[in-house]
């Protein structure tokens, strides 16, 4: 019998395996308005991947506004002014656990120290009032693109270009009881995470060492037969060529 005729198949099956990977990759992103590293990646690489032909509709994707801010909390620094050294880490290692203390939340969203002042505080609860009201990214995302482009003064301007209610996001920002709990929810995911400073992204929840290349980065998660249109143009390190290439090598 002809080994190689009896191994090929079992192998085949092997490397087809090994090139599979989770059906529905998941995009988490942390950002906090003000950071122009933020700005940046909004504008260009995270845009250009949600914009890429059925990626969007193909992930779990959320986005975070919170980033390095906090809620003063005993016993850490930067009680009276913003500190990123030692009160945004202290108040993630207090307040990034189970059952959290509650002062770790304040008692009010304007309580909230924000590492680019207040114009960043004000900017991530509209973010965040805006996804509560239009919960799909195909629908915030483009919101949150404008903003970051025209930041500070732009989220008026974006939602009425882009057709949104900016009434309802704006009453969302205004209401005490609403605007807190937003921030809170905001808060909690982002300590949770433990990020080390913004923006900070999980691709399948490991946190990625860069945002370099996005867009392929995204497309590589997907199994080949369902990658979507946009990740046509990403060749795949595990794809029928380098396949082929490889059983020549053995038969």
């Amino acid at each position: 019998m002809d080994v190689r005729a009896r191994r090929a198949p079992g192998v085949v099956v092997a490397l087809l395996v090994s090139c599979a990977s989770a059906a529905r990759p998941s995009l988490d992103v942390f950002i906090e308005s003000g950071c122009p590293e933020c700005q940046s990646l909004v504008a260009t690489e995270l845009n250009r991947t949600l914009e890429a032909d059925g990626v969007l509709e193909a992930i779990d994707f959320r986005l975070v506004a919170f980033g390095n801010s906090y809620w003063p909390v005993s016993g850490c620094a930067g009680q009276e002014t913003y500190n990123r050294r030692y009160g945004s880490p202290c108040w993630v290692r207090k307040c990034g656990v189970p059952d959290a203390p509650e002062q770790c939340w304040g008692s009010s969203a304007s309580d909230l120290m924000c590492q680019h002042g207040a114009a960043e505080c004000q900017n991530d609860l509209l973010i965040n009032c805006a996804m509560v009201h239009n919960p799909e990214p195909e629908v915030y995302m483009p919101f949150v693109t404008c903003l970051e482009k025209r930041y500070p003064y732009g989220a008026m301007t974006c939602a009425q270009k882009l057709g949104l209610d900016f009434s309802s996001i704006q009453a969302c920002a205004a209401d005490e009881a609403m605007a807190w709990q937003v921030t809170k929810d905001a808060g909690e995911a982002t300590a949770q995470a433990r990020i080390p400073g913004t923006p900070t992204l999980f691709l399948n929840g490991v946190m990625m060492a860069s945002y370099v290349n996005l867009l392929s980065q995204v497309c590589e998660t997907f199994e080949q037969e369902e990658a979507p249109l946009g990740c046509s143009s990403i060749r795949k390190p595990c794809d029928f060529f380098t396949l082929r290439a490889w059983i020549d090598t053995i038969w």
